[in-house]
Parts: C-alpha cells; structure tokens; sequence
C-alpha cells in the first residue's frame, strides 16, 4: 500500500500534529514565565529553635507570612500497641523544610491566617532501614480536610536523621505530634 503524502487528509493530519506541538510549547512558556516572575518574590528562610529540649520550632517564611511547625518528641509504637517517647537525645530534628501549606489546597488558604487556631494532630511514621521515613498518614487529626492536609504536608517535607537500633530494629513505626500555626513575619 503505497500512501499518498500530498493527499489531504495527509495535510489535514500534519497540521493537526503542528497545532498540538504548538500549544504545547506555548504551555510551557507560560508555566515557565509565571514561574519566574512569581518566584522571585516569594522569601524563602527557615531558622530552627529548640523548646524544652523535648520540642522544636521550624519557621518558613512565605511572603508576609510565616508558618510555624511546631513538633513534639516522637512516640514509637509497639507491637502490643503501646508507645514509647524517644528520649531527647534521639530527638528528631528537621532540617529539611519545604513546607507550603497554601499549596496543600487553594481552598484552604482563608482558614491558615495568623489569628487563626493553628492545625494540630499526629502523623503516623514508618522509619526503614538506614532511617529512610514514610508517611503512613494521619493517626489523630483535627477532622478538617484542610487541617489534617496541611499536616500530613508538613510531615512528608520534614526530614528525619534518626536510626534505628537494637531495641526497635527496623522497620519502626512512629507517631509525631504536630502543630502548624500561621504568624506575621518580621
């Protein structure tokens, strides 16, 4: 069968594929241009607290407004179900927050405002070998799909250096107390 490339349909195909190829690349362009016209002006900086010496304090600055994640010791959980604190010294420590609870959901951005209640619950850990961390989800939320989102967010951007040891052998579960709370920078 021998196709005939000056054929219409040929040519009604071949323009077809061009204006796909087209808007695709206009897409991106325009992802692109927003991307960096809006970066820019989006002030990222995090500083770290310790509280107590049992809890800590991330800070994210976005703009004019500043995310507060505050987490508390981490409880592991045993097989017969009950938990143990970690003691201080095997803290977990942020050092990794990207954390842009305004991206969880759109919808949710009026309800995240400093004067707010902040969002407070527990997220559930899986910590494997080599102390690489899971979120398995939500343990204890608020019962806010905005809320309970938000937190399960920050806990997947947060960053563990913790390893398990003799007495809870990988995999270990975890459970992490969170609270997210909205402040005014500066």
């Amino acid at each position: 069968m021998k196709v005939d490339y000056e054929s219409p349909g040929w040519r009604q195909g071949e323009r077809r594929q061009r204006r796909i190829i087209m808007v695709s690349i206009g897409i991106a362009v325009v992802a692109h241009l927003v991307f960096f016209l809006v970066a820019p002006r989006v002030q990222f900086s995090v500083t770290s607290d310790r509280i107590f010496g049992e809890a800590a304090m991330q800070r994210l600055v976005l703009g004019d407004l500043a995310v507060d994640l505050h987490f508390g010791p981490p409880r592991i959980l045993l097989p017969d179900g009950s938990r143990v604190e970690e003691p201080p010294e095997r803290f977990l420590e942020a050092t990794n927050l990207a954390l842009t609870v305004l991206e969880v959901n759109p919808v949710c951005a009026d309800r995240f405002r400093p004067g707010l209640p902040p969002f407070e619950g527990e997220i559930r850990l899986r910590v494997g070998h080599e102390g690489r961390v899971t979120v398995m989800g939500l343990e204890a939320g608020t019962g806010d799909r905005c809320a309970d989102a938000a937190l399960v967010a920050a806990a997947e951007s947060l960053w563990y250096r913790w390893l398990p040891d003799e007495r809870h052998p990988a995999p270990v579960d975890l459970v992490q107390p969170l609270r997210v709370s909205a402040t005014q920078s500066g």
